[in-house]
């Protein structure tokens, strides 16, 4: 059994925008994977208020990576209706 832990920091003018493609697109598709047994979605806490966490658990290795080794992921064409260039850079 293997356990991935993805993290992400998100701006706060975005995390609404996030949290809802992150539920309806990520979440999803990840329970749907071949050898997904679980997934659990956390939000931010006081004390990390940008940080999301996705811990998901696997069958195995290859199923974790979806059969790529493990330096391939998955990722979401995700575009964000706000301009990162306007943004401050987090600490």
């Amino acid at each position: 059994m293997i356990k991935r832990i993805f993290s992400v920091v998100v701006y706060p003018e975005l995390q609404e925008e996030f949290e809802d493609k992150f539920h309806n697109l990520a979440l999803p598709d990840t329970l749907s994977s071949h050898g997904c047994l679980s997934v659990e979605i956390s939000k931010p806490t006081s004390c990390n208020p940008n940080t999301y966490l996705m811990v998901s658990e696997w069958e195995s290795v290859k199923a974790a990576y979806f059969g790529e080794s493990e330096r391939s992921f998955r990722f979401y064409p995700i575009t964000f209706s706000s301009s990162f260039s306007s943004l401050p850079v987090l600490p």
